[in-house]
């Protein structure tokens, strides 16, 4: 197995072999690498594991969202395909969300953000997200918009990982966990 790591040294002490990469050249860093696990200055918080193998990954802690920031009696539009603005001064940069294809989608989001502006508080970002792209498949994108009549074409929908990464991006939101 190959674990790439860049600039942690959690994971020094489960490899067998330390390369580094220093100006587009591989170097062997083992022995630096043992010196500085065994440096208490230096203690890791991954526990060592007999035989060298990594703990099972157990998934990242559940997050819930802050749900009063969506407002949908704010102003809002959507500018372009990676950017939304929300409120007064808002602007939610989408840019990394490699699947966020076209401004459809965008504004499908801004759907959405309208959409858990309704829906209970306490929720997870995992379910938020899980409980939009029912919605979506359920009754279609117009409903999320208010109504048929508010319907005007310009929308496709996105995939649930977008929303997540519209959602952590808004800063109000106020992802705990």
């Amino acid at each position: 197995s190959v674990l790439v790591v860049g600039g942690a040294g959690d994971y020094l002490n489960v490899g067998d072999t330390v390369l580094k990469m220093a100006s587009y050249a591989c170097h062997d860093v083992t022995a630096e690498a043992r010196a500085v696990i065994t440096n208490p200055q230096f203690a890791s918080q991954v526990p060592p594991v007999a035989g060298g193998s990594v703990p099972a990954w157990t998934g990242f802690p559940s997050r819930t969202v802050n749900r009063s920031v969506f407002r949908p009696d704010w102003k809002t539009a959507v500018r372009s395909t990676e950017k939304i603005s929300y409120g007064d001064d808002i602007e939610v940069q989408l840019f990394g969300l490699e699947q966020l294809v076209a401004k459809e989608q965008t504004n499908a989001i801004l759907a959405a953000m309208h959409l858990i502006a309704r829906g209970s508080p306490g929720s997870t970002l995992k379910d938020i997200c899980e409980a939009v792209e029912v919605e979506f498949t359920r009754r279609g994108l117009a409903p999320t918009l208010g109504g048929e009549a508010s319907f005007d074409g310009n929308l496709a929908q996105p995939r649930k990982f977008e929303i997540a990464g519209a959602i952590s991006r808004l800063r109000l939101a106020g992802l705990l966990g």
